[in-house]
């Protein structure tokens, strides 16, 4: 008999644990959409594509997702395009933090890379592509 995963966990904080994009890709596994997960704190993983890319599935199906942190991680502008488009369909988001990443090439973003909000004004701006 498979055991089944915990639903009820609020937050994964990954914080400056240099966390291989191995570990993440097995974290990411057991977040399904039925995860209660609502605070993402991914911080200095050795993101890959592959990767990235299921940390975009995950954002896009998370029923309760509402904060996610994803500085410090060293993703440029042409990587975190498949996480940028996924944060646009999650329409439960309220906070993405995206500091210390270089998302403008040559330059750290700095903490002017958080996008923080709870109105319906950023929500209502994310312009998606249909899926």
């Amino acid at each position: 008999m498979k055991k089944k995963q915990p639903n009820n966990v609020e937050e994964i904080r990954l914080d400056s644990c240099k966390v291989s994009n191995e570990v993440a890709k097995l974290m990411l596994k057991t977040i399904g959409a039925e995860s209660q997960v609502e605070r993402l704190i991914l911080n200095d993983i050795d993101w890959n594509s592959e990767s990235l890319k299921m940390l975009a599935h995950c954002i896009k199906k998370a029923k309760y997702l509402r904060t996610i942190d994803l500085s410090y991680n060293r993703l440029t502008l042409y990587n975190i395009l498949p996480v940028l488009e996924s944060i646009c369909h999650n329409s439960k988001l309220i906070n993405v933090n995206l500091s210390w990443n270089k998302l403008v090439e040559g330059t750290n973003l700095g903490a002017q890379g958080t996008v923080s909000s709870n109105t319906d004004e950023f929500k209502s701006n994310r312009k998606c592509k249909p899926t």
